[in-house]
């Protein structure tokens, strides 16, 4: 009887593990409002116990989930299922545990694609000539952002979040070899 092998995705260097790390950790907070944060609290005072937060959270959180994703040898919901039933529990209220985090990151996805289908429509803007005609970027940016003005972009910037999954591996897979020419 042949054996059956479990063949999972993974990274093919440390590198980009590291690169995907940290582009996983740097949401968008980070970067809109991290340096207004700074000048508003002081600059270095402000610095200090945000990386010592940074480094204290987010390294037991990765390693946590990380640890735990490996242990348990699945993905999100098998591996809340097996939790449950190790400990005596039902499978099927792992399983709807895991939902948290499923629906917390469908959620961030969806939070995404409207900057997403913001940034789409100041391109369709920027190369129709549109956002160029605005009397400032403010202005134009108030003009998509009201009356449902870019449902249709955000709509847009949805589904290129949640594109077919295979793709979006290959993608990852191309990036990752990207980056190490880069490095």
């Amino acid at each position: 009887m042949k054996k059956c092998e479990n063949k999972r995705d993974g990274f093919h260097t440390r590198w980009g593990f590291i690169l995907a790390c940290i582009g996983s950790a740097v949401g968008m907070g980070n970067i809109w409002l991290f340096p207004y944060r700074v000048g508003q609290f002081g600059g270095a005072v402000f610095l200090i116990p945000y990386l010592i937060f940074v480094i204290l959270i987010g390294f037991a959180g990765v390693i946590g989930e990380m640890t735990f994703g490996r242990a348990m040898e699945a993905g999100t919901l098998g591996a809340f299922g097996k939790a449950m039933e190790k400990v005596g529990k039902s499978k099927g209220l792992g399983e709807w545990l895991a939902l948290i985090p499923v629906l917390g990151g469908f959620a961030l996805a969806v939070g995404y694609s409207v900057v997403v289908g913001w940034i789409l429509r100041f391109l369709a803007g920027a190369l129709s000539g549109t956002a160029l005609e605005a009397e400032s970027s403010g202005a134009y940016f108030g003009s998509i952002a009201s009356h449902f003005g870019s449902v249709g972009w955000h709509v847009l910037g949805l589904g290129f979040m949640l594109w077919d999954k295979r793709f979006s591996l290959y993608l990852l897979r191309g990036q990752e070899h990207w980056f190490m020419a880069l490095i």
